[in-house]
């Protein structure tokens, strides 16, 4: 049960982030440059991307057994026999080849690249991801990189753009692939020790958190870059709104410090899902982009920002109103009405504007106290 939750895990963070991320970007493109018709295609092309995706997960696993069997790390083989996984990913990618030959006649030429990539990648004799740098470079080209490129070929038949905006988008996704494989390393840090799998990160453990660090910028930049690229192409009070929202957050992430991996995008992200939702003909059809876990991320951080930075203040300020009432505020009162009433010539000390008014319990404990000390 353990190693099925372990499977469900993966494949949730590979589709929760990767393929929305990647769906996200498409949409935005297609909506953007007013291609509608196109997103039939773009599902098509989101589906293919899954099952390619699934064939490379598969197929670092069937050459990582040995490895992983020595770190104790999760395979897919624990749970499915490796015969069937050889049968799963011929499938997975058979079946992702025929989608995108639906969507265009070059982007399975694209795939097999994908394919050879991965291969290379975990695969003796080449196992690239040993090979320092060159390794990050191939992880993050089959990725991001390549797929950014599908989308490219698809959209620049209906659309004329200049090569540096698609050079820029391509560059975005490359950066984003290289970031996040460095970061997966360095979550396997301790598991690549144990089982002598010498990634760039195990070689490099500081220069690769400094990489991190670097190109979470060069993303944030270029993020920026591009949706400000739109912005004035189109000039659109909508994109303007996103541009607005991403600017400010890589400024407070800039000039606060942070330190927290995503942050840029995550605002992008919401601000774009929303973007998308609002201009698309077809809501419904990209409903799905809402349930992004970095949309969920940010509305638990609002909730928790409003606790924290407006809801706790205001209940400080009112405790502190309270606690003044209770005690200087009503001395004070006391000492003005006092002092008020001496020129008229009576004392409220002897003479009290009004009398406590005992209840009959009172009363009767008064009584009782008399005849006690009258004994």
């Amino acid at each position: 049960m353990h190693k099925l939750i372990d499977l469900y895990n993966r494949i949730n963070s590979f589709v929760a982030y990767n393929m929305l991320l990647f769906a996200n970007f498409s949409l935005l493109l297609i909506i953007c440059f007013d291609l509608p018709f196109l997103i039939p295609k773009i599902y098509i092309l989101i589906s293919a991307y899954l099952f390619i995706g699934l064939a490379g997960y598969f197929i670092n696993d069937y050459f990582d057994i040995d490895k992983d069997r020595l770190s104790n790390k999760f395979n897919v083989t624990h749970i499915i026999n490796k015969y069937w996984v050889i049968l799963a990913i011929v499938t997975f990618i058979a079946i992702g080849l025929q989608l995108v030959t639906l969507v265009s006649k070059y982007a399975p030429y694209v795939v097999y690249i994908e394919i050879i990539l991965l291969v290379l990648y975990s695969s003796k004799p080449t196992r690239l991801k040993e090979k320092g740098f060159l390794g990050i470079l191939t992880d993050s080209a089959y990725s991001h990189t390549l797929p950014s490129i599908i989308i490219v070929q698809i959209i620049n038949e209906y659309v004329i753009a200049p090569y540096w905006f698609w050079l820029l988008f391509v560059c975005l996704n490359s950066c984003i692939g290289i970031r996040d494989i460095l970061i997966h390393q360095s979550i396997d840090f301790e598991k690549d020790v144990k089982s002598e799998t010498n990634t760039f990160y195990t070689k490099h453990v500081l220069l690769s958190n400094k990489l991190i660090l670097w190109f979470e910028d060069f993303v944030s930049f270029m993020l920026i870059a591009l949706i400000g690229s739109l912005c004035l192409e189109k000039k659109s009070l909508a994109i303007t709104t996103v541009f607005l929202f991403v600017l400010l957050s890589w400024i407070r992430y800039k000039f606060k410090k942070l330190r927290e991996i995503n942050y840029v995008i995550r605002t992008y992200i919401l601000s774009s899902s929303i973007l998308i939702f609002y201009l698309s003909t077809n809501r419904l059809s990209v409903l799905a982009l809402l349930i992004h876990p970095y949309n969920f991320h940010f509305i638990f951080h609002f909730i928790k920002n409003l606790n924290s930075n407006i809801i706790g203040p205001i209940k400080r300020i009112l405790s502190l109103i309270e606690h003044l009432y209770k005690s200087k505020f009503t001395l004070l009162i006391n000492y003005t009405l006092y002092y008020f009433f001496i020129p008229f010539g009576r004392n409220l000390k002897s003479k009290p504007l009004y009398k406590k008014k005992l209840n009959n319990f009172d009363i009767g404990s008064t009584e009782n106290n008399k005849s006690i000390s009258k004994k």
